[in-house]
């Protein structure tokens, strides 16, 4: 008898196939069991070691043994005429055929449910990092970041220039059409870095790097430029430019425009923010650069130094524009870090705004803070949406007007337009934690809470001072089912906020510990929140109603949430999007209490 034969009459063959296919169906069911429950590709991996090294073993076994009516035997010890092989290879094939049948269940299951919703994950995760490497791949060595200037001068108060003529020069570079120009929130956040220009590159995405040194030497400035390869750190162009003090104007658009033209660019003829530029006074435009500088700052009393500069440049001339912008934003800073804010705060705001857009149709910054109080403070959503597409369509290098128009996009529930807004405000700025934020929420929100992980993750990475990231990772955890890795970044946020943190964080923690079902944690959040309530130390009620939303106590959470309604929260924006289900934070039937639907159309969130 051939060896062949032999091993079809010891069914070895029909073994040696079942156990392919069976082991197939193990592997594919593993792969997509483990991930489930947070395994790495390790589990995986082990099952299919295991399988190929018992796989000789099977046929080993089959070649030997033989299953008889009264139990295993070996082959060689059964008469032929009384083997029942033939019956032993028909079940054989029975079972061969079923497990073909559910592998090919399994495998019309996997391409037509799972596949398309991996695929549309991957897209998803992707889309961010493919769009940023197409823009750059496209821009090529027509990319550039400008770094604040240095200077030896030992005065601080030296410093807003140095920032400011940066600053300026990103705000005209990029006007240039061909030009790709890192955002100021990015640049400058890489202030330290300037003798690391082939990281910055790699970190920034950009083919040159400008930096500059400045001197004063009695009513002079001097000015030492130079634009650098960030592939090699070669210096391609440099110069040294001297001018007075009282004609920073004049020496900004030397610059710029000696810049251009070693970029081999040329300059828009009427830059919008330049508009009425020749009739500023230079003193109105050295307290409009200290104003910027100190409105910057991080906290309250730098913000109104920083008014009070920027107040005494429209005092000086009237018709200065960007000087009213300037005013706005602050006052929305402000008036934002406040959660509650004054009608006197707002009213200020409003009226730079308007006067910005009167004196200058075509400027950015100031559609951009038009849109913001219209989103912020009016729950005014379509005048919002109309300011943020004038203000990107005027200055398509203005991050800050993405940002802020894809977290309006995010509580109306328009994730994927949302999401573009925010990828387009990180092609600009990929490492501002605004930016990141804007995309992270909207992932967040949108129950893609593995895009929020990515995005937050990064976010910590390049900020790890950051301790909303760290809260609003783990929520993207605990949403996840990912409890373990949730917890831990509670802990980290509680870590980093030492105490400090307010309501609204505190809400955010109490949050993670409703859906992760800690609720000792969760109670130790509410004793901390009601004792800010005794203190009067609220600064957002907001965090407070979701506070009392995680731990089930809806009547007192439907208080708090009229009150941002009723005190312009700015966060109000966000009551539909974060009560939806998915969500796990609002109690079971919360979202039919007539209250919290009268809220809703309060804040003209249902017509959406």
């Amino acid at each position: 008898m051939s060896f062949l034969n032999e091993l079809k009459r010891r069914n070895v063959l029909r073994v040696g196939a079942a156990y392919i296919v069976g082991a197939w169906l193990i592997i594919q069911v593993a792969e997509t069991i483990f991930p489930l429950f947070g395994f790495g590709d390790t589990p995986a991996r082990l099952v299919v070691v295991v399988l190929a090294i018992a796989f000789i073993p099977s046929l080993v076994f089959a070649w030997v043994f033989e299953i008889t009516p009264e139990g295993l035997k070996r082959d060689a010890d059964i008469d032929r005429e009384k083997s029942i092989g033939q019956t032993t290879a028909k079940k054989l094939d029975r079972i061969i055929l079923v497990v073909l049948a559910l592998a090919l269940a399994y495998f019309a299951f996997d391409k037509f449910v799972l596949d398309p919703a991996r695929d549309q994950s991957k897209i998803e995760l992707a889309r961010q990092e493919g769009r940023i490497e197409a823009i750059v791949d496209s821009y090529g060595d027509r990319s550039i970041a400008v770094l604040p200037f240095n200077t030896s001068n030992e005065s601080s108060e030296f410093d807003y220039l140095c920032d400011g003529i940066a600053e300026n020069l990103i705000n005209t570079l990029s006007r240039i059409p061909d030009l790709r120009v890192i955002s100021r929130l990015s640049a400058f956040a890489l202030r330290d870095r300037a003798d690391h220009p082939m990281e910055i590159g790699s970190q920034l995405k950009v083919g040159r790097l400008l930096v500059g040194h400045l001197e004063r030497q009695d009513d002079n400035l001097i000015v030492r430029v130079t634009l650098v390869d960030t592939r090699d750190g070669r210096e391609l162009w440099g110069d040294r430019f001297v001018r007075p003090m009282s004609e920073v104007l004049e020496l900004e658009d030397m610059i710029t425009s000696d810049i251009a033209a070693a970029l081999r660019l040329e300059l828009p003829t009427h830059p919008a923010h330049l508009s009425g530029r020749d009739s500023v006074d230079p003193n109105a435009y050295q307290h409009y650069l200290q104003g910027r500088f100190l409105a910057d700052g991080s906290t309250d009393d730098e913000i109104d130094r920083g008014l009070t500069h920027l107040r005494e440049a429209t005092r000086i001339t009237p018709s200065f524009a960007p000087a009213y912008a300037a005013i706005a934003d602050a006052m929305i800073v402000k008036a934002f870090f406040l959660a509650s804010p004054s009608a006197e705060i707002v009213g200020e705001a409003r009226t730079a705004a308007q006067s910005a857009i009167a004196l200058n149709p075509d400027l950015a910054e100031a559609h951009t803070a038009l849109a913001s109080i219209h989103m912020f403070f009016d729950a005014d959503w379509p005048s919002s949406e109309v300011e943020f597409q004038k203000a990107i369509s005027l200055g398509p290098s203005t991050s800050i007007a993405y940002y802020r128009y894809a977290n309006l996009l995010t509580g109306l529930a328009r994730f994927n337009k949302a999401i573009e807004m925010a990828e387009s405000a990180l092609q600009i700025d990929p490492i501002t934690i605004s930016a990141l934020h804007a995309a992270g929420f909207a992932k967040l929100f949108k129950g893609d809470f593995e895009g929020a992980i990515e995005v937050f993750g990064t976010a910590i990475e390049l900020h790890p001072a950051w301790t909303w990231g760290y809260a609003k990772k783990g929520l993207a955890h605990a949403l996840k089912g990912e409890h373990a890795e949730a917890l831990s970044l509670a802990r980290q946020t509680e870590e980093l906020a030492a105490g400090r943190g307010s309501a609204f964080l505190q809400g955010w923690l109490a949050w993670i510990y409703a859906v992760t079902e800690e609720d000792e944690l969760l109670q130790k959040v509410v004793e901390r929140v009601n004792q800010r309530i005794k203190d009067n130390r609220i600064e957002d009620p907001f965090g407070v109603a979701i506070t009392y939303l995680a731990n089930r106590e809806s009547l007192l959470a439907l208080d708090w949430a009229e009150r941002t309604v009723d005190e312009r929260s700015p966060n109000a924006l966000f009551w539909n999007v974060g009560t939806v289900d998915y969500m796990k934070l609002a109690p079971a039937g919360f979202r039919e209490e007539p209250r919290f639907i009268e809220l809703l159309n309060r804040m003209k969130l249902l017509e959406e």
